[in-house]
C-alpha cells in the first residue's frame, strides 16, 4: 500500500512540474495603439522577409536582430522588426513560428479592420518578437 501511495505522489509531482514551464512561457501581446498606421499587406511582406532571412539561425541568450523595411508611397515610411533571446534562453528560428509570433500583434491589435495597424510585440519569458511601423 505504501508503494502505491509513493508512486501516486511521484506521478502527481511529475505532472505538476511539467505544467510549470508552460505557465512561465505564456506569450503576452502588447499593442502600441498609437502612431503611424500601415496596411496589413505591407506588414506581412516585411514579416515574411524577416522570417525568411533568419530561418534556421540560433538565437543564444542576448542575441538581438533588428531589420528596417522601407516603403515608398502611398504609405511612405518604414517598419522595424526585431527578435531577441534573453534570460539565459536560446532558440532556433523556425520560419513558420516567427511568422506566427509577428502576426499576433499585427492581427490582435487595432482590430477594427484589416488595415490601420500600429504594431506591438509578443513576448514570453525567453524571447521577444517586435513589429513597429512607428519607428
Amino acid at each position: 500500500m505504501a508503494r502505491i501511495i509513493l508512486v501516486a505522489f511521484l506521478l502527481a509531482t511529475l505532472v505538476a512540474a511539467s505544467w510549470l514551464p508552460l505557465a512561465e512561457c505564456a506569450e503576452r501581446v502588447t499593442c502600441y495603439n498609437s502612431g503611424r498606421k500601415f496596411t496589413r499587406a505591407r506588414i506581412i511582406n516585411a514579416i515574411n522577409s524577416f522570417c525568411s532571412r533568419y530561418k534556421g539561425q540560433t538565437f543564444a541568450n542576448g542575441r538581438k536582430v533588428n531589420e528596417r523595411y522601407d516603403f515608398p508611397s502611398p504609405e511612405t515610411g518604414h517598419i522595424d522588426i526585431s527578435a531577441e533571446a534573453f534570460r539565459g534562453c536560446s532558440f532556433r528560428m523556425d520560419e513558420n513560428e516567427c511568422g506566427r509570433l509577428l502576426r499576433r500583434p499585427t492581427d490582435e491589435c487595432n482590430t477594427g479592420g484589416e488595415n490601420g495597424k500600429q504594431g506591438g510585440y509578443v513576448q514570453d519569458d525567453c524571447r521577444k518578437f517586435k513589429m513597429d511601423p512607428n519607428a
